[in-house]
Formats: structure tokens, sequence, C-alpha cells
């Protein structure tokens, strides 16, 4: 966060300045973050690019090399997953009771001191133009109310809906989709 900063401050100084390219435009943020990822300005480079043979340039290094690792290691993301491989089992299934709107679920890491990490999923409005304020509510917690919801129906209307099977997995592995079957069943049968 502290580097987007930086880099927006620094854009906006080599605006300040009017400082420009060989075209006569202003330095775009992505080609700042593209300088700070070319090791030419270490006084090396790598021709053909990514084949791994690196040559000591005869200009003189702008950058240490140290500074420039330092600077990878701030700049270094987290790979994006492929689309679909997060496992959100109630996708698309609900819409916010206020608002109307789709319902999210963002899968997100706990990091621990001791043990590994552990997985939640978060599910909470869409929040179209920021007006709806509903909190956001966790699968174990969706899955606890959905399983009551079922249990009152069956209770209430024996007839309304036909239970085939409940698993019991599904509170300890929610990413077990398909573990609950519901037909409605018509009251003219």
């Amino acid at each position: 966060m502290a580097l987007v900063i930086i880099n927006t401050l620094l854009k906006t100084w080599l605006d300040g300045i009017d400082f420009k390219s060989r075209q006569g435009k202003h330095i775009a943020l992505s080609q700042i973050y593209l300088s700070l990822k070319n090791s030419f300005y270490t006084g090396r480079f790598e021709y053909p690019v990514n084949n791994g043979i690196w040559y000591a340039g005869k200009h003189e290094p702008l950058i240490t090399q140290a500074l420039f690792d330092e600077a990878q290691k701030k700049l270094a993301t987290y790979p994006k997953s492929k689309w679909g491989a997060k496992q959100i089992i109630f996708k698309g299934l609900f819409r916010c009771g206020r608002c109307k709107s789709n319902m999210i679920g963002e899968e997100r890491f706990r990091k621990r001191k001791v043990y590994e990490q552990r997985r939640h999923v978060y599910y909470h409005c869409a929040r179209p133009l920021g007006g709806c304020k509903e909190p956001y509510i966790d699968e174990e917690k969706l899955i606890k109310q959905i399983l009551r919801f079922i249990n009152f129906m069956n209770i209430a209307h024996p007839g309304f809906l036909k239970l085939e099977v409940i698993s019991k997995p599904l509170l300890s592995s929610p990413r077990k989709r398909g573990s609950i079957y519901i037909d409605s069943v018509s009251s003219t049968e």
C-alpha cells in the first residue's frame, strides 16, 4: 500500500515539474512501475530477454544491485488464481435482503503463529453505489442458518420439501457442493 502511495506521489511530482517522455507526453504510472522493474539501471542487462544470459553494460549504474533487489521485494505481488479456482459454494445463490443486489463471497486466509493458516469465506452485499450497510456473514454461520431454515420448513410444512440427502460433512467441510438436495413438492401431489 505504501509503495502505491509513493509511486503516486512520484507521478504527481513528475507531472508538477512537467517531466515528459520523448514523445512529449507525461509519464504514466504504469511506466514508473516498469522502470522500477528494469534491471538496466543496475549496470547489467539480459539479452535476449528471459534467456538467463546477463551482460555487464558499459554505462555507469544508477542504483546498486542491493537497492534493486529490495525494490523487487516491495513490488512483488501474489500470483492471481485462475478464474473459477476459488470454491465459493453459495456463489450467485443469494441476494441482499435490504437492497436486492447480489451477495459476493470473499475468501480470506488467517495466518496463525503455531498452526497452518485457516481459510474463511465471508459473504456480503455487492453494495451498489455504496448505499447498503448490511454486514457480512461467515460461511459457517450461513450454512447453519440454511440448515435451520430447512429444518423449520420440514417441521412446519411436512409435504413441501422432499429431503433426499443431508450430509453431515457439510458442516465440517463447506467445500462439498451438492451435499443437500431439495426438491419442492407441489401441493397438488
